[in-house]
């Protein structure tokens, strides 16, 4: 937690940038990060939350490790993507999950910090919100949800959201 935390967190986006932006694979970018923050002395980890999606076909590959759970809201109809997965960091070999889904027009894909759905009991007014907000912008959406998660005491971790309306398939 705290300023370790969100260095080692930062670095973890900028290696992957460069690594995906190079060619490399997700799985082996992956291996590598895991490798590098397992060589930091000290404690350390992060989640990992990626999205990739092929803008000609519409498939979409979802990797986590560690992460919380991303959402699809398609004509009022909500996917939960989950995978249990521990962090980045935190075992010798990487721990990721990846999860393929066919986007659609009008589809809406919703990734959050375990800031905003840390807790069974707060994917209540989350489901709510994604179910009758969903006409929003995407970003009068991110918005509402993190008014939502601050109001509703959704976690004591930071609150991110990043959302992206598929359109043009």
């Amino acid at each position: 937690s705290g300023r370790l935390a969100a260095l080692t967190s930062k670095t973890a986006v900028i290696f992957l940038q460069k690594m995906l932006r190079a060619g490399c694979n997700t799985e082996g970018a992956l291996k590598m990060l895991n490798h590098f923050v397992r060589s930091k002395a000290g404690e350390c980890f992060t989640t990992v939350d990626l999205m990739t999606v092929d803008l000609k076909t519409g498939n979409a590959s979802f990797t986590k490790s560690g992460a919380p759970p991303s959402y699809i809201v398609r004509d009022g109809r909500i996917f939960r993507l989950a995978s249990h997965t521990p962090p980045v960091g935190i075992m010798t070999d990487l721990c990721a999950e990846r999860i393929d889904f066919t986007l659609k027009n009008g589809d809406i894909a919703v990734m959050a910090s375990d800031g905003i759905s840390d807790g069974e009991d707060h994917h209540v007014w989350l489901y709510n919100l994604l179910t009758y907000e969903n006409d929003l912008s995407v970003q009068a959406l991110c918005e509402k949800i993190v008014n939502t998660a601050e109001t509703e005491g959704a976690g004591n971790d930071d609150v991110t959201v990043c959302a992206v309306k598929i359109e043009g398939l």
